[in-house]
């Protein structure tokens, strides 16, 4: 079974890809703003992923806009951001932004 987790809700671990259609449109990215404050090109949010522990394949992901990831994979994201929150990087788009 295929799964993924909803920023926000890490306390309820994971959710099903039935449940997946009714979130999905929801989630958003933040990689481009984070991208943009810091300066970064793409080789060089790699390069500090890589650092940091993940794979350049996990970082690639990142880029492309994937949120199916687990929170502590995109808390290590947050941080090398300098954040301290999944929602600085991942979050349920509730029309606000």
């Amino acid at each position: 079974m295929e799964r993924f987790i909803i920023p926000g809700m890490e306390t309820q671990a994971f959710y099903s890809v039935r449940q997946e259609k009714t979130v999905m449109g929801k989630l958003k990215s933040h990689m481009s703003s984070l991208m943009t404050e810091k300066g970064w090109s793409d080789r060089d949010f790699i390069a500090e992923c890589i650092r940091a522990g993940l794979s350049q394949d996990t970082a690639k992901k990142f880029l492309a806009g994937e949120t199916n990831f687990q929170a502590d994979t995109i808390l290590t994201v947050a941080n090398i951001f300098g954040r301290s929150s999944i929602g600085d990087v991942i979050d349920k788009n509730n029309g606000n932004h």
